[in-house]
């Protein structure tokens, strides 16, 4: 179902509630990238030796260009402030803290007309000294060739120590929150309590999605799988189960394979092997008059839908038929030419 159109109200077809979109919100809140680096302390101590020297060698250069551009940007920006309206000036005048809402609203504005962007400043620069800045810009891209590779890292996530607070926003914007939310799941679909805390939350929706008796992710999965070997799927839609998806083409059919892929134990292989183990998989795709004008969309599979054939099972196969293909697992990559 197409929860992001709950986002801003409440959705216009399928019975999802606003509060809904932002309750599945909640049970991300908590969680925070923090990849892991894999290498030894050793290695570590080396990659940030490494580091240090490459951004001692780095800095000199950056910092050369900085006393370049420096007295140009703020030339500029002193020629521009001469010509800002009063509004403007009484406005950045203020210190930050003691702004209102509005008065930093208009010095954010009377800010972003007097700093000049990184062309204005360097198409303001002396030629000789632009000259210079150039060859300075030469050496650091230069510089980067050398930088040392990044440590091996493993992409994984955290809990915060604190789950922030999740709000409605009218209409979608940060800028209006409405009532505070805990986190939960559909309540069309027999929604459940997530944890309140920081921990458990993603393993509550896990846990929800995957419970046997779940209406629809089963369905879904089945449904892709089917859609995968057969080349169109029980349901059209396979993003949409909604109102506004597709309706099931053999209802039965999708239900029994549900009921199969939950009591399999949500084994894909085992699906894989019984759909492409049936008659419907194994027929031809050669066309029959009078089947056609029945169902000439094949909406109850009388005959194979034609596919194209992926690139990577054209080689597998053409390495078959000449006995070169090399069955087993990992290995270095092939790298293909590129025609010039």
């Amino acid at each position: 179902m197409t929860v992001g159109c709950a986002r801003c109200h409440n959705h216009k077809f399928d019975p999802i509630l606003q509060a809904d979109y932002y309750r599945l919100q909640a049970v991300f809140a908590a969680t925070e990238l923090k990849d892991i680096e894999i290498v030894s302390p050793e290695e570590k101590a080396a990659h940030e030796a490494a580091m240090k020297a490459w951004n001692a060698r780095l800095k000199p250069i950056t910092d050369e260009i900085a006393a370049i551009e420096k007295p140009v940007r703020e030339r500029i920006k002193e020629e521009r402030k001469a010509k800002l309206e009063k509004r403007f000036l009484e406005a950045m005048a203020i210190p930050k803290e003691k702004r209102t809402p509005e008065q930093e609203k208009v010095a954010k504005e009377g800010n972003s007309q007097i700093n000049p962007t990184w062309d204005v400043v360097v198409n303001a620069i002396e030629p000789k000294e632009k000259e210079r800045r150039a060859g300075l810009r030469k050496q650091m891209h230069l510089l980067e060739f050398e930088k040392p590779e990044p440590l091996r890292t493993a992409y994984a996530v955290a809990n915060m120590d604190k789950a922030p607070v999740t709000h409605i926003l009218k209409i979608g914007d940060h800028r209006h929150k409405l009532d505070p939310v805990e986190p939960g799941f559909l309540t069309v679909l027999g929604a459940l309590d997530a944890p309140v805390g920081p921990n458990g939350r993603r393993a509550a929706l896990a846990n929800w999605l995957a419970r046997p008796e779940h209406p629809l992710t089963a369905r879904v999965m089945v449904n892709r799988i089917w859609q995968l070997r057969m080349g169109s799927g029980l349901v059209p839609t396979p993003n949409d189960f909604g109102i506004l998806g597709g309706k099931a083409s053999n209802r039965k059919l999708l239900d029994w394979l549900a009921a199969e892929f939950v009591s399999s134990g949500w084994n894909i292989k085992h699906m894989d092997r019984l759909i492409v183990t049936t008659a419907a998989y194994r027929q031809a795709a050669d066309i029959d008059a009078k089947k056609a004008a029945i169902d000439g969309e094949n909406k109850y599979y009388w005959r194979m839908n034609r596919r194209r054939l992926e690139g990577e099972a054209i080689r597998d196969s053409l390495l078959a038929a000449t006995g070169q293909l090399n069955t087993r697992m990992g290995g270095v990559p092939v790298k293909m030419p590129i025609e010039q």
